[in-house]
């Protein structure tokens, strides 16, 4: 079995709001959130990639956080795509959750936008 990532680096703590849709229908109103919940012992790491969105446009993402399976405490939900993360006052939108796998679900890596 993998080590799970150290407790010591897992240093933040970020708000997290789940995307709940569109209000008005059809995509026409703007969207909305779930209330904010805490996620403690994850890691945030600014970042400069360019990725692919699920649409095929590339977009530059600002960092990338990280869940461990073992240590994090993230309410046993994770991001979904659009939902916000709130990380000391800056509000990033959840780009693309990348699941990586030992034998069971080890960690969880989600591109910020």
């Amino acid at each position: 079995m993998a080590r799970a990532i150290p407790k010591f680096l897992l240093i933040h703590t970020v708000q997290y709001h789940e995307y709940k849709g569109t209000e008005g229908g059809w995509g026409g109103g703007s969207g909305s959130f779930l209330p904010p919940v805490d996620y403690k012992h994850v890691r945030v790491e600014p970042s400069t990639q360019l990725i692919t969105d699920s649409t095929g446009n590339s977009v530059t993402a600002r960092g990338v956080m990280f869940i461990d399976m073992r240590h994090s405490d993230y309410n046993n939900k994770i991001p979904t795509e659009k939902s916000k993360i709130v990380h000391e006052g800056i509000e990033f939108i959840v780009g693309q959750v990348d699941y990586l796998y030992t034998r069971t679900l080890h960690h969880v890596e989600v591109l910020l936008k």
